[in-house]
């Protein structure tokens, strides 16, 4: 059986998926932020092999972020300090910048 966004929502586990100007794009990719239930372990954004969801392109780090789903289903994202040398990171929460990295920013069901 196959994950989709909407097997996910009915099982209530946390998930991403992408946004897309195209509909046949949309929510196409879909990242659960629990593995098996497991609450409190974050998932980590990122190049890196060892990052629960892999991004590509130029300029990406190794770890971006992390981002923790607590208990009661509260969710925060953290900017992971940069490789030395490396560029400053930008996040963006619903448009807004989150400013240094070791800095967090809730996220809620619908933010983008």
């Amino acid at each position: 059986e196959s994950v989709t966004p909407r097997s996910l929502a009915f099982s209530g586990s946390p998930f991403l998926s992408n946004l897309a100007l195209d509909a046949q794009l949309a929510g196409v990719l879909i990242f659960p932020l629990c593995q098996d239930g497991e609450f409190g372990v974050p998932v980590i954004v990122g190049s890196g092999r060892d990052c629960g969801i892999r991004l590509s392109g130029v300029g990406i780090p190794s770890r971006l972020c992390e981002i923790f789903v607590g208990d009661d289903d509260e969710m925060v994202l953290r900017l992971v300090p940069p490789d030395p040398g490396s560029q400053v990171l930008r996040v963006f929460v619903n448009g807004q910048s989150v400013p240094d990295e070791g800095s967090c920013a809730s996220l809620e069901h619908g933010d983008r």
